[in-house]
């Protein structure tokens, strides 16, 4: 593979980086998402529950789902605010 401006060792060097990033375990990517509050601890726990990443956004796109739908039918029994301009 070339990329423009590096030389094939950087190349190789990036892909071998990556491959090698694809075998750590889970929790290290949630970890590194710096997601507030979630701790190395709390995403080791996770992933006893999503143990890869397609199910982990399952879990969160389920959950989105359902709040946005819950944020719906509360903003459907609020009263309408006339505009008087």
């Amino acid at each position: 593979m070339k990329l423009e401006g590096f030389k094939e060792k950087t190349v190789n060097n990036i892909l071998n980086a990556i491959e090698a990033s694809k075998k750590k375990p889970f929790a290290n990517l949630l970890t590194a998402l710096g997601i507030p509050l979630l701790s190395s601890v709390k995403a080791q726990k996770l992933t006893n529950f999503y143990p890869d990443l397609t199910s982990f956004l399952n879990a969160v796109e389920m959950v989105l789902s359902e709040t946005q739908t819950t944020l719906l039918q509360d903003q459907a029994k609020l009263p309408e605010v006339q505009n008087n301009e």
